[in-house]
């Protein structure tokens, strides 16, 4: 599967992708200039797939799991979802950036089609590792 990059933006209901990119290089260098005019609402690099036929898609279920930025699972719905994809959702985790420049993470989610805890660890370990890398360990 070819692969993109998209340089997205926001978070909740003001999630966006603004570009993308055919390289990770262009959508690094996009995203950069993009945060040097913004003091708030950073962009990101997420890489993504192109599918370009039916049959590199599959029905597969999925627990989904939400978490805040404590780690706490505020998911709604804690039932499998039906998806057609091509593979394993990546998990995200997500970066707030205050007026001032001030960044911290807001929560993350996660993906797993083994089981509801599974997706619930995974969605976990995201947020840890994004405090983390924010805070520059």
């Amino acid at each position: 599967m070819k692969s993109i990059w998209l340089v997205e933006s926001g978070y909740y209901s003001d999630y966006r992708v603004d570009y993308i990119c055919a390289t990770e290089e262009i959508a690094n260098l996009l995203a950069e200039r993009i945060n040097k005019r913004r003091t708030y609402d950073q962009a990101s690099v997420q890489k993504s797939g192109i599918i370009e036929s039916l049959e590199e898609t599959q029905e597969r279920k999925f627990w989904r799991v939400v978490v805040n930025e404590n780690g706490e699972d505020v998911t709604a719905n804690k039932e499998p979802i039906l998806y057609i994809i091509s593979n394993v959702p990546n998990s995200t985790a997500w970066i707030r950036t205050s007026r001032k420049g001030k960044q911290t993470i807001g929560g993350a989610d996660a993906y797993s089609d083994r089981s509801y805890e599974v997706a619930l660890k995974a969605a976990r370990d995201k947020l840890y590792q994004a405090k983390a890398e924010l805070e520059g360990l």
